[in-house]
């Protein structure tokens, strides 16, 4: 068996591919793309076999900024792009690409703000803080004729 696509019984990743995984964890994209290159070389695979391996080297080289993972490890950031993707589908997507709508730019921002503070659990209190903000607004333009903010 090709350990390149090895699993193990309960799903984790096996072999050379495990290997690559926690390279581009350390920060070492770069490495990553070499071994891809070399491991295609190795196998002398054909010019039409190993495109795809270069395309995913080349985007490796392009990109090395964006595959700083140690790095946003360090920061506690997230780097599951499925996390990600999902959130954003949920987010975003559900909610501005329904059937009829239009959106102009400022509109859509606002509905994703608010939608934001739905989906967090914080519209209740935004809203009371909104509300609070806009009552003294008002009595600061009745009873001291204070122009409004904002």
């Amino acid at each position: 068996m090709d350990t390149s696509s090895a699993s193990n019984e309960t799903g984790h990743i096996t072999g050379y591919k495990s290997g690559q995984f926690i390279c581009s964890l350390h920060g070492r994209a770069q490495d990553v793309a070499a071994s891809l290159r070399r491991a295609a070389t190795r196998k002398q695979l054909g010019q039409s076999e190993r495109k795809p391996v270069d395309k995913a080297a080349d985007y490796i080289d392009n990109n090395q900024e964006r595959l700083q993972y140690d790095q946003a490890l360090a920061y506690g950031l997230p780097i599951a792009t499925g996390i990600i993707e999902g959130g954003c589908r949920y987010l975003v997507k559900d909610r501005m690409d329904i059937t009829g709508a239009r959106w102009g730019l400022e509109r859509a921002e606002v509905i994703l703000k608010l939608r934001s503070l739905k989906v967090s659990g914080n519209l209740a209190a935004y809203l009371a803080f909104h509300f609070e903000q806009v009552t003294i607004q008002l009595l600061q333009l009745r009873y001291w004729g204070l122009p409004l903010e904002g």
